[in-house]
């Protein structure tokens, strides 16, 4: 039995350059719903960027934010929202991360905090898939010291690719306790959580076990959430490494949960 269903956004149900999410899924969302199935977006993203981009049905979702290091439970409005769980990293740690990112002209740094993102930009093609793709609320700064929020999550834009960056500033990271994943080809992320996490916390919550649970993903930093769900499956254009993880595949999560409705 399936009680609640988790998506990856990008790579997942956004491919390529897709800004919008096909239409199709909210009557799938709204089917699930009518068979008392709860459906969760589980993404890097913030959480004002995932209310925005689910708006047909952002009342009825729960949202597992920027990697699991915050989740949100249905709420009639953003407003009215109080996370469910948020994880924070210490500025001990968070400080000289930003120093490493930033040591790279290469780099452009995101710092998350609660529903607003602070940027040290380098990029213009940094800046600009904050503002007009991913939809963030965020402010841009000079320096960290500029930052005067709790931080649950950074990440690292990487202008030469988020393989060379990891190579350089991984293990020194995860040594430091840190969950470091690659969540696109730019994009090199750092949290204390991470999706499976979110996944545990959002199970908690509602008194399902992760054996009811079916989730979707793309990249590595789905691999935790993929490993929990008693029901993974794992894209198509997923690396072959990783594909090969996991016996559930697909093309489109739409016509596999078009399929599942259907089987129920």
């Amino acid at each position: 039995m399936i009680r609640l269903i988790v998506s990856d956004i990008d790579g997942t149900l956004l491919h390529g350059t897709q800004s919008e999410l096909n239409p199709q899924l909210f009557s799938l969302i709204q089917a699930l719903n009518q068979r008392g199935i709860l459906f969760a977006p589980a993404s890097g993203r913030q959480y004002h960027s995932l209310r925005r981009l689910f708006a047909p049905a952002e009342d009825r979702l729960c949202f597992l934010c920027e990697n699991g290091a915050e989740i949100y439970g249905p709420s009639a409005t953003e407003e009215d929202a109080v996370p469910l769980f948020r994880s924070q990293i210490s500025r001990d740690i968070c400080d000289p991360l930003i120093d490493h990112i930033l040591a790279s002209p290469n780099r452009s740094a995101l710092i998350s905090c609660c529903n607003l993102s602070y940027l040290i930009c380098r990029h213009d093609a940094f800046l600009e898939r904050i503002a007009n793709f991913t939809g963030n609320r965020y402010v841009v700064v000079q320096d960290k010291s500029q930052i005067p929020d709790p931080i649950i999550k950074l990440a690292a834009y990487c202008e030469n690719g988020s393989d060379r960056t990891d190579a350089e500033m991984g293990e020194v990271w995860r040594s430091r306790g840190l969950t470091v994943s690659q969540a696109g080809r730019e994009w090199l992320d750092f949290t204390l959580a991470n999706k499976g996490t979110g996944l545990q916390e959002l199970c908690r919550v509602w008194n399902i076990p992760p054996s009811e649970v079916m989730a979707f993903g793309d990249n590595y930093n789905d691999k935790a959430m993929l490993d929990l769900a008693g029901h993974p499956v794992i894209m198509d254009n997923a690396v072959p490494a990783l594909r090969a993880l996991y016996p559930h595949h697909c093309f489109r999560v739409e016509a596999y949960l078009s399929a599942f409705i259907s089987s129920l």
